[in-house]
This record gives structure tokens, sequence and C-alpha cells, in this order.
């Protein structure tokens, strides 16, 4: 099960947001299930995906630039904002990005 968002700068000068879940490109708004547990919702005109499982949901949004050092940089277009929120107590042991921070709850 694999998931991939790029985006990537068209010959026209525009970006383009995309997103592939188990090697099939998803539509402009289209919500499938990777198996009984994830989901994926991806809503390419307003370019974010959102990845839900039991336990967390990561969302993946590329934004238009806001301040005047993003508008001045012309490469802004390649960064993706990743917001994960646990929707209940993580399975330990904790890998990968959160591994070496996460601490369960009380």
């Amino acid at each position: 099960m694999r998931v991939v968002v790029t985006v990537a700068q068209a010959p026209s000068g525009r970006w383009v947001f995309s997103a592939v879940a188990n090697g099939k490109r998803l539509d402009s708004i289209q919500k499938v299930e990777l198996n009984r547990r994830v989901t994926v919702q991806a809503n390419l005109p307003r370019r974010y995906v959102v990845i839900t499982t039991p336990h967390l949901r990561i969302t993946v949004w590329h934004r238009e630039p806001y301040t005047p050092a993003m508008i001045r940089f012309p490469g802004y277009g390649h960064w993706l904002d990743a917001y994960l929120t646990t929707l209940r107590e993580l399975p330990l042991p904790v890998g990968g990005v959160l591994g070496k921070t996460y601490r369960a709850g009380p």
C-alpha cells in the first residue's frame, strides 16, 4: 500500500498537483479505499489529499504563496505542507518521522 503526492511545474509555468494510490492516478475529486482500514481522499482542484488510517490522519496540502518571501522565491511551488493528526494512540513501537518524539497520552 503506497500513496505518492507530487507537485511539478508544467512548461506553462503552472504548478500541477497529483496523487497516486497503489499505482493508480487519482481523479480530480475522488475517495478510494486502499483496504478496509485505509482511505485516501483527493481534492486536486483544491490541492489537498487526506490519508486516513485507524490511528492517524495525514493531510498533504499545496498552498498558494501567501508571504512576500514565498512569492519572490520561484521554487515555492515544490513545497507541500503535511499535517499529522493522531486519532487514537499509535501502536508501539512508533518509527519514522514520529519515532523519536511520539509519547502516548496519559
